[in-house]
C-alpha cells in the first residue's frame, strides 16, 4: 500500500475487495444474514480484521474464522456507534425546547433562536457521523475503547490529514457507486453489501497509513491476538 495515489487508492480497494473469491462467497452469505440483522456484528468484526489486515501489509481478504473475536469486535463496534449516537441524541433534545415553546406561545424569537441553535447542533451530528469509522479503526488498532470514544482523537487524526481525509471521503463516495452498480440485480445485494465494508476499510487503512505512522514515527501497534 505505499506510495498509492488517488486513482490508485480506488483502483486497489475494488481488487480488495475481490481479492479471495472465497471470502467474498462468504461475505455475501453474511451480507444477508445482516439483512436480518444477526449478521451484523460479524460483517462489523470482519471489517475490523480487514482494517488490522492492511495494516500489516496483508492485501487479501482474511478467512472467515475465530468467530468469538468478530463477535467481540463487532459488538464494540455496534457500541462506540450508539455512544456517538447517544451524543447527536442528546444535543437534539436540548435544541426542541426552544421549537416547543416558540410553537405554544406563538414566539419567533424563540423559534429563531432554536434555529440558530439547531445549525451548529447539526453540523455537530454531521462531524460526529464522520468520526464514528475513525473511532473504528482505532479500536482496531490500539484495542483501546476509551480511546476509540473519545472524538478528540479522531479530530487529530483528520486534523493532522485534512486533504488525506477528504480525498478519502471521495473515494469512498466515488468506489461506493461503483460497486452499487451490480445492485440492479437483487440477488448481488448482500455481496455488494460485503464489497463496500471491505473496500472502505482499505481507503481507510490506506488514510491512516499514510497519517498515523507518520505521526508516531513507527508502525501502529495492532493487537497480535486478532491476527
Amino acid at each position: 500500500m505505499e506510495n498509492e495515489g488517488f486513482i490508485d487508492t480506488m483502483i486497489n480497494s475494488l481488487k480488495y475487495s475481490v481479492s479471495d473469491l472465497g471470502a467474498l462467497f462468504w461475505g455475501g452469505i453474511m451480507g444477508i444474514l445482516c439483512l436480518l440483522l444477526v449478521g451484523i456484528p460479524f460483517m462489523l468484526g470482519y471489517t475490523f480484521r480487514c482494517f488490522r489486515n492492511l495494516l500489516r501489509g496483508d492485501n487479501k481478504l482474511p478467512a472467515w474464522d475465530d468467530w468469538g473475536t468478530m463477535l467481540k469486535d463487532g459488538i464494540i463496534a455496534i457500541a462506540i456507534s450508539l455512544v456517538y449516537g447517544l451524543i447527536g441524541g442528546i444535543l437534539y433534545v436540548l435544541v426542541m425546547p426552544f421549537f416547543l415553546v416558540g410553537g405554544m406561545f406563538e414566539s419567533n424569537l424563540m423559534i429563531l433562536l432554536g434555529v440558530l441553535v439547531a445549525v451548529p447542533v447539526f453540523l455537530i451530528e454531521v462531524a460526529l457521523s464522520l468520526l464514528i469509522y475513525i473511532s473504528w479503526m482505532e479500536y482496531a488498532v490500539s484495542g483501546d475503547l476509551a480511546r476509540a470514544i473519545n472524538p478528540v482523537n479522531g479530530l487529530r487524526l483528520i486534523a493532522a490529514n485534512p486533504l488525506g481525509y477528504i480525498l478519502a471521503l471521495v473515494a469512498l463516495f466515488i468506489v461506493g457507486l461503483v460497486i452499487s452498480i451490480p445492485s440492479v440485480l437483487i440477488i448481488t445485494i448482500p455481496w455488494v453489501m460485503f464489497a463496500t465494508y471491505v473496500a472502505n476499510a482499505y481507503i481507510y487503512a490506506r488514510f491512516y497509513q499514510d497519517t498515523a505512522r507518520p505521526q508516531a514515527g513507527s508502525p501502529p501497534a495492532i493487537p497480535a491476538a486478532t491476527a
